[in-house]
């Protein structure tokens, strides 16, 4: 499989905790940025090329105002036969919902929506600066719904400050009741460089510890996966038949276009990033029809085992052995001390983490 990523780096408030590239912008540059972007795409990829996926994620892509969106989707149908696609997904924030909007990414074939909620905690919410209620969330569904998009996921968030078991019960009730297909439940990262990471620092605020954290992720798992949810990945969970394509291409290491400041990619045995730089992306694009900054070294037997094992099912042992031409044990002994401790098993003739390891994945990662 082959997807795209095509990031829009533009917010109208900045959250607290958010690292990604992004920032706030006045429309002359938004507008130039959506031209760099389709001269990057239309440089890249050839015309018609066959595409299995498209993912246009932030950044706050519904934060374009819908000239520049159409803009970017009529292009982006240029390139790319959009109605053939598996899964069109794109990111929006819920107050950012209206029936214009919808019809819009209704008629360039959009057929799955990402919505970041985070949680339906209006006091939390305020305190990460997001500019939306839980009311305002709900309503953002109901006119998803109206509209009949069927594939419709959702970004939530534990161990948020101050937030206690009982604010992620009624987080994941409210979540369970509305029947929302595919869930990805994130728990808080503190990144350097953040509002988040300094009001911490300096005891402006407090956060649970690593036993609250791992309880909140075990009642999130039980919780959903009690209710009719498939826990297919570390921090994601689907109704039947509602797992995330595109981003199976990243776990599954197929190739994928990334386009945008501060994008990555993948494509015939190496990877790559942009500029994080809007400034510079744009004005690298614009003058060489790609904002590339640089390439770095595919380790094919890592990556596989990096992103392969995110997934609940495992490595598939005899499709590695067969692809890399030896065994994973050879090449990593230490695997089998992760067994004894109870982190990894194989079951099925995959290797796949536990339980316990889904906890403690990154002791398991550190080996590769």
């Amino acid at each position: 499989m082959k997807g795209v990523y095509i990031h829009i780096p533009f917010c109208e408030h900045l959250c607290i905790y958010c690292d990604f590239v992004k920032e706030r912008a006045k429309p002359e540059k938004m507008a130039r940025y959506v031209d760099a972007l389709l001269h990057e795409i239309a440089c890249q990829i050839e015309t018609r090329q066959v595409i299995d996926t498209v993912y246009i994620g932030g950044g706050t892509p519904s934060y374009l105002n819908l000239i520049l969106l159409e803009k970017l989707l009529m292009r982006l149908q240029e390139a790319i036969d959009l109605k053939a696609l598996k899964e069109f997904t794109i990111e929006c924030n819920p107050q950012d919902i209206n029936d214009d909007l919808l019809k819009l990414l209704k008629r360039y074939y959009v057929n799955r929506i990402s919505l970041g909620i985070q949680t339906f905690n209006d006091s939390a919410l305020k305190l990460l600066n997001r500019k939306h209620t839980s009311d305002t969330a709900k309503n953002a569904l109901a006119m998803i719904e109206k509209h009949n998009f069927t594939r419709v996921s959702v970004d939530f968030i534990f161990n948020l400050p101050y937030q206690t078991m009982h604010d992620v019960m009624t987080d994941l009730k409210t979540v369970i009741t509305l029947n929302i297909p595919h869930i990805s439940y994130y728990s808080l990262i503190v990144e350097e460089n953040t509002r988040l990471f300094y009001q911490l620092k300096q005891g402006f605020i407090t956060q649970g510890d690593n036993d609250t954290e791992a309880e909140m992720y075990a009642q999130i798992i039980d919780t959903l996966t009690t209710n009719g949810y498939e826990h297919y990945e570390i921090s994601n969970f689907a109704k039947p038949n509602h797992r995330s394509i595109h981003n199976q291409i990243y776990w599954k290491d197929h190739d994928y276009y990334g386009f945008g400041a501060g994008s990555h990619g993948k494509l015939n045995q190496q990877r790559y990033y942009n500029y994080q730089s809007v400034k510079q992306y744009i004005e690298k694009t614009l003058m060489h029809g790609s904002g590339l900054q640089t390439t770095y070294p595919y380790e094919p037997v890592r990556d596989y085992l990096l992103m392969g094992l995110r997934m609940l099912e495992g490595i598939d042992l005899s499709v590695f052995k067969t692809r890399f031409g030896t065994d994973i044990f050879t090449l990593y002994p230490k695997l089998h001390e992760c067994i004894v401790q109870g982190l990894v098993l194989v079951e099925n003739n995959h290797l796949k983490f536990t339980p316990k390891g889904l906890f403690f994945g990154n002791d398991v990662f550190a080996l590769f």
